[in-house]
């Protein structure tokens, strides 16, 4: 590999590496849409690093699930 090459490889490999940890924001105050209609009761207030608004199921039985399947038309 040349000089020049090299380079601009490892320029593009620092840049990348560097936009991963580039600050990200998120919306702390919104009013809801109304899709959801009574189902916003089931959401609590996230906390830090997470969503403005969450649902856990506690009962799922995560280990049950192995592939996501997709829906066809038809």
């Amino acid at each position: 590999m040349t000089h020049p090459k090299r380079l601009l490889y490892t320029l593009l490999a620092a840049a990348t590496f560097l936009t991963g940890w580039a600050a990200s924001l998120q919306a702390r105050d919104v009013e809801t849409s109304g899709f959801l209609g009574q189902d916003y009761e089931l959401l609590r207030p996230g906390q830090e690093g997470e969503a403005l608004l969450v649902y856990r199921y506690p009962e799922a039985c995560r280990t049950s699930y192995d592939k996501i399947k997709r829906q066809t038309d038809g």
